[in-house]
This record gives structure tokens, sequence and C-alpha cells, in this order.
């Protein structure tokens, strides 16, 4: 098997979902929308406008209610300045701030500051506000916050492309025009929309506010994740799955071994898409180590995630077999057949069956089996697993097998054109002689290169194994039947630095010295998680060691992992082997 790495840059632009927020001030500061602050320094007054009502001393005051509207957004209000504004008496309107408390010396914004200088030149200005920078964005008309009284209805707009329009009334009516444009891409989640007024003794009470109307997007911030990949023979491509919709404009581009590389690829639906290897780049049967970057959804946000994208080979006789059979299970135990990927490639079993000496056949559902994978077909894995406590959990498929006769019967696996791809004919006799009983123990494959029907390939599984070996190398192979092995020790971990078990040993035996040899942690799953370094490319023998955190020196989860050692030689012969082991956390 061939393993390269592969990127894949999405390029997005941003869009979000969608929110309506409407304020009158006919009822309270409490319903329909709780507004907070200094609440006290605030009422609806007579004509249900919101009106400033401020301590006896100059001072600043603010009140805000909740608004996540920013991407894709626009604000609109009325207000009016019962004053002429100077830098002792002006308001600011919080269209997106980061903290409910708009006096937060950290507080992240998007405000409008309405008058503040003197005279002919106070205008509605724009700005972006992090901590105590205050970044200008969009300059308004001078004079077009000037007067006594100062009454405008505003509206603002903010694109997906991070540009800002700013609209305005100098009447109060609704006969908008453009005072101003701008551009700032600084984007955040915004928790408040509010009024500050800064007055005087003598204005405290001569700020008012209505009509307010927000519409727009929330800033989204939670990155795209792949949910699955599942490859297209029909196509020759793979259809990615992603948990949320992601932006129609965007260009997959691919690099691969420094080099990019433009595939053809098509929408599917707004959560997917199909990626085509019309050029047949990828081989056959092989799987790829594939770091997906710069992946984005509507609101921009980006994933990083490495995968396996794997293009699986069509299923042929000899690439997987029937590699253990327990038919005569203890009591209230049940059967079970094992399947074992001998090929180095990946590969599709769709439209498989398993058929009886009666004719009885169950379909089994479409998979993929990776190199050296065994898989374990039964109807209740929890009985195997309660005979056979080293049973690989993650091996399991629940599936009603035809009756398979404790004495004598046929197994025969068929592809999806009723072919034959392996047939045993099993009979009690096969069991060792000595076996004081032949309940609960399986019949094993020794070598399963080794045509099915030679009666000297099947031996009873070793008492030591507790009489099968269901997800795992079988007690009875051939030593060293796939040239080479592997050997960890122990077989579970426990991240840390207390001294007990924090790492793995792992050996290795390869069948010649001077080729190259690839060893990987992968999740059952399939995710990568991290390389490790072997003792040497050129050693038969070796040693490396895992200490159970993945790629970025993070502890990796709880849970059972697969080691996949891959050996290259310069004559074309290519070795893979499987190993598990277990995290464990104390």
């Amino acid at each position: 098997m061939i393993t390269r790495y592969l990127s894949i840059l999405f390029l997005f632009s941003s869009l979000t979902s969608l929110a309506q927020f409407q304020e009158d001030f006919s009822e309270s500061l409490t319903n329909p929308h709780p507004w907070q602050g200094d609440s006290s320094y605030f009422r609806i007054n007579a004509d249900k406008q919101l009106q400033s009502n401020g301590p006896a001393a100059s001072g600043k005051i603010f009140l805000q209610t909740y608004s996540n509207a920013l991407a894709g957004a626009s604000w609109s209000f009325w207000l009016n300045l019962n004053f002429e504004s100077s830098t002792s008496n002006y308001t600011k309107v919080f269209l997106a701030a980061s903290s409910t408390n708009l006096l937060d010396p950290q507080l992240e914004a998007y405000y409008l500051k309405i008058g503040g200088l003197s005279g002919s030149k106070d205008g509605i200005d724009l700005y972006y506000q992090k901590g105590t920078l205050q970044t200008l964005v969009a300059k308004g008309k001078e004079g077009h916050a000037a007067g006594n009284p100062v009454t405008l209805r505003i509206k603002v707009l903010r694109d997906h492309l991070d540009k800002w329009e700013v609209y305005a009334d100098t009447l109060g009516g609704e006969n908008f025009q453009l005072e101003s444009t701008g551009t700032y891409p600084a984007i955040f989640a915004s928790e408040a929309f509010g009024f500050l007024c800064v007055h005087s003794s003598t204005r405290r009470n001569n700020f008012y506010f209505d009509d307010l109307k927000i519409d727009g997007g929330f800033v989204d911030l939670e990155a795209p994740q792949l949910v699955s990949q599942v490859y297209q023979r029909e196509q020759n491509g793979w259809l990615l799955f992603f948990n949320e919709a992601l932006n129609p404009l965007s260009v997959p581009v691919f690099q691969i071994e420094e080099n990019a590389f433009s595939f053809p690829f098509q929408w599917i639906t707004e959560k997917s898409l199909l990626i085509q290897d019309t050029s047949s780049f990828i081989e056959e049967g092989t799987a790829w180590v594939a770091q997906l970057t710069g992946i984005r959804d509507r609101a921009g946000n980006m994933k990083i995630e490495t995968m396996q994208l794997i293009k699986p080979k069509m299923l042929q006789k000899r690439d997987v077999v029937i590699n253990e059979l327990l038919f005569n299970p203890f009591s209230y135990g049940v059967d079970f057949i094992e399947l074992y990927n001998v090929s180095p490639w990946y590969v599709e079993c769709n439209g498989t069956k398993i058929k009886n000496q009666s004719g009885e056949e169950v379909l089994l559902p479409p998979m993929l089996m990776e190199p050296g994978v065994y898989l374990i077909l039964t109807k209740d894995s929890n009985a195997v697993m309660d005979f056979y406590p080293l049973s690989v959990a993650g091996a399991f498929m629940p599936i009603n097998l035809p009756v398979l006769p404790d004495d004598e019967g046929e197994v025969i696996w068929l592809n999806e054109a009723n072919d034959s791809i392996d047939f045993f004919h099993y009979n009690q006799s096969m069991h060792h002689p000595l076996l004081e009983s032949k309940e609960g123990v399986s019949l094993e494959r020794v070598n399963a290169r080794d045509p099915s029907q030679w009666t000297n390939n099947w031996q009873s599984a070793s008492t030591s194994s507790g009489g099968a070996t269901p997800g795992y190398a079988n007690s009875q192979a051939e030593s060293g039947e796939v040239g080479g092995w592997l050997s960890i020790e122990p077989h579970s971990i426990s991240p840390g630095t207390d001294g007990y078990r924090n790492y793995a040993n792992i050996r290795y035996a390869l069948p010649k010295p001077g080729g190259s040899l690839r060893m990987d942690i992968f999740s059952l799953q399939g995710n990568w998680i991290c390389s490790l370094q072997p003792s040497g490319p050129s050693d038969a023998r070796g040693m490396c060691t895992w200490n159970g955190t993945d790629a970025s020196l993070q502890p990796v989860s709880t849970g059972l992992y697969l080691v996949v050692a891959e050996f290259f030689h310069p004559d074309g012969e290519h070795l893979k082997i499987k190993d598990t082991i277990s995290v464990l956390l104390r």
C-alpha cells in the first residue's frame, strides 16, 4: 500500500444564519426584551420613547440588550439629542459588542459616535474598538449631527465581505441618504446592542431613542466538521460530508507532495461535495494521509483536520478470507465467522453474502476492509466477548448468520455476482484429537494464503488463548507467515509521568534489511494520530516507543488504537502489519 500526504485547501467567503429583533419601547424595559446596565438612569416616557434620566453629576450611562447580529446584518433606529452636542454631551450607539458591559476596558465593538466634537464638525462616525484602541471605519458627513436639537433616523448595513454602509435621514424620517462607507475585517461573537450617553449635569435627561430594528446574521465561531467520506466508484471520487453548510463559491485546491493539483469537483448538497480523481492519480487500493486545511463554513470558520482518504479496490478472490470459525459455541454462546484481509489493499466489499450448506444465505451490509484487518460476523458481540475477553471490541459486525451445525457444515462467502470468494467445508473431526471438549473452541486458519480446503490448514485454537481469538491474530497461525511481526509491550498504557505504563515499546521484525519502514498510530475510525520514528530504516529488527500523545504532543482520548507498520523494499516487496494498543486514564 502506498500512503502519501495530501492537503486539501478550501477557499470560502463568509455567510451566516439570520436573526431578527424589533423594539419600540411600547411596554417596559423588561418586556418584550430585557434591557440592562444603568437601568435606573433610563425610563420609558409618555411618548413611548427610551429617555435618559442620568444622575445629577456629569457622567456616562448605558443601557444594553442581547444581540448577536454582526455578519450580514442591518441596524436602524431613531434618536433625538435635545441639545447641541459637544465633547461633554454626545452618544455612542453600540451596534455589536463583545460584552454586556459597554464600559469594559477589554471591550471589542463596532459603534456609531454621534456628536462629540463641536458645532459644524459633528457627524455620524463609525468606529471599531478593541480595548482602548479606537479605529475610524467610516467618517460621516460633517454637520449632520450638529444643531439643537439633533434628530436622526439611522440605518447601518454590514455585508458578508466586511463592507459597512451608513445611511441617515437628518429630519428623522425614512428618506435615507448615504452618509459613509468603509471596510473592516474584524469579527467576533457579539453579546449586546446598546446606547451609551455621555452627559453633563444639565443634559442628563435629554437623550431619546426609539424604533430599533436589527436584522442579520449572528457570528458562528464553530468550525465545520468532516463527518465522513465515501468513495464513489462510478464517479471515481469521494463524497465528503460536513456537519454544516459550506460556501457554494468554494474552490478546492489539492496540495500533494508540494505540488498543486486542481481536481474536478461538484457540490452535491450544501453540506457535501464530490471530488473526482479523473486522471486516476491515486492508486486503487491505497490510502492517503490527507490534511484538509483552510476549510471554512459560511461564517468563515476554518478547520484543520487530518484524515485518511481511501480509494479501495473491488473485492477479488483471496483478498479477504475466512480465517476463523466457531460453529459449536458454549451454551448461551453464539457462532461467529472471522474474515481477514490478507492483501496489502483497502478492499470494498459490497453486496456480499454468507451462505451455508443448506442454501440459507444472509446479505452483508457494504463494508470497507483495511489491510490486515479482522472482521467478526456474529449476532451477539457481547456473548462472544463474555466468553473470550481478549476479543477486539471494534472488530464486530452484528449479523444474523445462517445456521452452522455443530458437527459438520459449509460456509460460503459470495460476492455481488454470486461468485465464491472463499469456501470452507468444516467438520468437528478437524479439531485436535486430544481436546477434552470441542464446545467453545474455534477452528483457526494456519496460513491465510494457503487454500481453505486444505485440512491441515486448520487447527483448534489454543487453550492458552481461551479457545478462540476473535478480532486478532490466530493462536495457531504460522510464525512469520506474513514475513514479519510486531510486538507491543505493554498492550495498554496510561499517559503521564507517574512511571506506571506511561509508554509502550513497539518491537518489529522485517522480512529483510535494506528497505524503508513507516509506523503510524490510527484511531479505530481511521483518523491518523501520529507517526513513530523507527530505530533505523535499513534495520531488519528494531524498536520505537509511543507515549499516548498525538502529533501535537497532546494526550489522546481513552480507547483502542491501531499501530500500523508498513515496509517497502527496493525490489518491490511490500508488507503491512497491524496490532492494537489501548490507552487508559487513571
